[in-house]
């Protein structure tokens, strides 16, 4: 089922590649993509709040890093500790990714995505 959804993450990866960040696949390496997450920088909000209106379910999953949980206190992390961690989870949005997920469901959202795009573009 691995290969699947690694098949879908590509098609992502090919549409939004000059869009927004997109997962880094390091050489030699075979990600299973449980999630697609990309980096909406400061959009990130209102982008997933876009994707809602058009009934695309894109969600944020981590939106507290792991060290600053309650069950990781004791590693003495504070906010700033890890700006660079702290910075991403307040950027990162995963996009719809199942086995049943058709290629032109994931064309829609990617078209979606550039539309929120080409709109706040256009307003600035």
């Amino acid at each position: 089922m691995d290969c699947i959804r690694r098949s879908k993450a590509k098609l992502y990866s090919s549409i939004l590649k000059d869009i927004v960040k997109i997962p880094v696949q390091v050489e030699g390496s075979n990600p299973v993509y449980h999630l697609y997450t990309i980096n909406a920088g400061e959009d990130r909000d209102a982008l997933q709040e876009f994707l809602s209106s058009k009934e695309i379910d894109a969600r944020i999953y981590y939106s507290k890093p792991i060290h600053l949980q309650e069950a990781y206190e004791y590693l003495g992390y504070r906010e700033g500790s890890l700006p660079v961690t702290e910075q991403c989870c307040k950027e990162i949005l995963s996009l719809p990714l199942f086995p049943e997920l058709t290629d032109e469901q994931i064309k829609y959202v990617c078209e979606m995505i550039k539309e929120f795009y080409e709109i706040r573009n256009n307003s600035k």
